[in-house]
């Protein structure tokens, strides 16, 4: 089983704070404790936990907030100035190729990004959201109905007698329209 880097170690921890693992497995912080690669810190409300990277820088994670472990956090693993600057024959070629001799994209080496770019290892298509978070205790939209009263409750539509009885509407009088078939918008 492959072992994963260190990322920081636990100076100080205020209130209720854990590190969540690749598998979901959940511990709780304590002063002291070692954060690797893939881990996830989380924090509950009014806690916050002090770390201090591999390289000595601190970081403080706040109440609320969950913070991924990776290596990027600590200097140690960030590249050097050294690995990521331009080479003079490169700068001389993109000079000469802005300058008409040449072309640009013959001057400079391809990405690796894009369709041919990476390993095709490179996990998922979708995006993780770690300080995202929907408290639902208490909820916050809780409504009475509008009926304050319950609903009335009626009898049964079996008549006993087995007669079908018709009952018609009473006719109290004609009611009669009478207007022009046609409305123009705007006019009164």
């Amino acid at each position: 089983m492959a072992t994963t880097q260190p990322i920081a170690t636990v100076v100080a921890v205020t209130g209720q704070a854990f590190a969540r693992n690749a598998n979901g497995e959940m511990r709780p912080l304590k002063a002291g404790d070692v954060l690797r690669e893939g881990e996830v810190v989380i924090t509950r409300d009014g806690s916050h936990v002090e770390l201090a990277t591999s390289d000595g820088q601190r970081l403080e994670v706040q109440p609320n907030e969950t913070v991924a472990m990776t290596v990027e956090l600590s200097e140690t693993t960030r590249p050097t100035p050294e690995e990521a600057v331009l080479g003079d024959a490169t700068v001389e070629r993109v000079i000469q190729a802005l300058e008409g001799t040449g072309d640009i994209d013959d001057a400079l080496e391809a990405p690796a990004a894009g369709v041919a770019g990476g390993s095709g290892g490179d996990g998922n298509s979708f995006v993780r959201l770690l300080r995202i978070t929907e408290d639902l205790d208490p909820l916050a939209f809780e409504f009475a109905t509008a009926r304050s009263e319950p609903l009335p409750e009626f009898g049964s539509v079996s008549d006993d007698s087995g007669q079908n009885t018709v009952v018609t509407a009473p006719n109290n009088g004609i009611l009669t329209l009478s207007g022009p078939a046609t409305v123009v918008e705007g006019e009164a």
